[in-house]
């Protein structure tokens, strides 16, 4: 773990050691295919309206 640390130059490297763990977790999950539909447009929708103010 410190080679992590010292490869990426900071402490912050640490906090993907949980984050590895969380991706081993078997959770009971529906699929719910036009939420990510829902999500996609929203999502584009809230880039186009940062970019035309900015």
């Amino acid at each position: 773990m410190g080679l992590l640390c010292w490869n990426n130059g900071n402490g912050w490297a640490l906090l993907a050691l949980p984050l590895m763990q969380l991706g081993r977790l078997q959770l009971p999950l529906p699929r719910l295919r036009w939420a990510f539909y829902g999500y996609y447009v929203a999502h584009l929708a809230v880039i186009g309206l940062i970019w035309t103010v900015n």
